[in-house]
């Protein structure tokens, strides 16, 4: 049974003091609080202009729905129980999805994982599907997809392409359908030799042969600024987020080789799953390491913002809001890894929570 919270409670945290480009001597700390309780594991996450919190279930956790929506403290399957029940799959449902983001016309995007790849558009205010696109003609051939970034002023979705024959950033063309691979296989799509650690072990899986090999997580968080001027990516394993020009992207007429040197070093980060951003330009960062909540600006130093070992363990997808506020889920799926599977299985109940960003918010990140 899904629990819903009745009130928002206030942990306490742990909080160090950043400067970027808004001025923080004046910042409140900031607190977590608790929007929802739930029985099924957070995937990625995503706010409505009206404040509704929408939230994909992790596909390798089980679970009754594919996605929940929090509102006034009710949750309820996502977009409906018909269409989110696990047990429709192959019956006329979903497929199982991870990445979501809202846009501003209070439209619903998620994009399904494995097996025939599906861009979901649900339309929250006619009830209805708007658009199912299918991604039959995608460049990544057996790849998959992990987030997305909204760039609907240029009519495009980027799809963060992480798995396959060819890794890259697939701007997917919503008046046609059609998809194009950019940036195929760029350096700063790849791990680097960094080893994430939780709860003081090596966070990783055995190899055929039974050997320990810990994580490298290539390319995985991706988001755009309210401008639609700017994506933001990066590796999972990497100490640096990266940017590139929308309009750079979308110019089919720029060689792979100068598209490729106008990408930007950004910022500082950490080991990461997720990122969003604030109009100001402030990147926030799902901290697995630490089990919080962090932030990267350029020319400063990655900072954590919030720690909470309970409601902040293994936060996945991470979103902004209309309302300043910056929203996650926990999954705490690295007890699902080798390394930490002596602290036993991912379990109820998980969290989704807030936290106020240090800058105004835009939906859509």
């Amino acid at each position: 049974m899904l629990t819903p919270t009745a009130t928002l409670r206030t942990a306490l945290l742990l909080f160090i003091p950043f400067a970027c480009n808004v001025a923080l001597a004046a910042e409140p700390t900031p607190m977590l609080e608790e929007i929802a309780v739930v029985d099924a594991a957070p995937g990625n996450i995503t706010v409505t202009q009206d404040g509704t919190v929408i939230m994909t279930v992790h596909p390798s956790m089980p679970s009754q729905y594919l996605a929940l929506a929090v509102k006034d403290g009710a949750v309820t399957p996502f977009p409906n129980a018909e269409l989110a029940s696990r047990a429709n799959v192959d019956n006329g449902g979903l497929r199982p999805v991870l990445g979501i983001r809202a846009d501003r016309e209070d439209r619903g995007w998620m994009l399904s994982t494995g097996g025939a790849q599906h861009l979901y558009t649900w339309d929250m205010e006619g009830g209805h599907m708007a658009h199912d696109f299918t991604f039959a003609n995608t460049a990544t051939p057996g790849g998959g997809f992990n987030d997305i970034a909204l760039a609907l002023s240029h009519g495009t979705v980027f799809l963060s392409a992480n798995s396959g024959s060819e890794i890259g950033i697939v701007a997917l063309d919503v008046a046609t359908g059609s998809t194009r691979l950019r940036l195929r296989d760029h350096p700063a799509f790849a791990a680097e030799d960094i080893t994430a650690y939780i709860h003081g072990k090596a966070l990783g899986n055995n190899n055929a042969n039974g050997e320990f090999q810990p994580m490298r997580g290539g390319l995985n968080p991706l988001t755009i600024d309210s401008r639609e001027e700017w994506l933001y990516f990066g590796a999972m394993s990497s100490k640096w987020l990266y940017r590139v020009r929308v309009a750079d992207l979308l110019d089919a007429a720029l060689p792979d080789t100068e598209l490729a040197a106008r990408v930007e070093q950004y910022a500082e980060k950490t080991v990461c799953a997720g990122i969003t951003i604030d109009d100001a330009g402030n990147v926030y960062i799902t901290d697995i390491q630490a089990e919080g909540i962090g932030v990267a600006a350029p020319g400063q130093p990655y900072r954590l913002l919030v720690s909470d070992p309970l409601r902040l363990s293994w936060t996945d997808g991470i979103s902004v809001g209309p309302d300043g506020y910056v929203y996650t889920g926990a999954n705490l799926l690295y007890r699902g890894f080798a390394s930490h599977r002596d602290e036993g299985a991912s379990q109820p109940p998980y969290y989704v929570t807030r936290l106020e960003a240090l800058a105004p918010t835009t939906v859509g990140r």
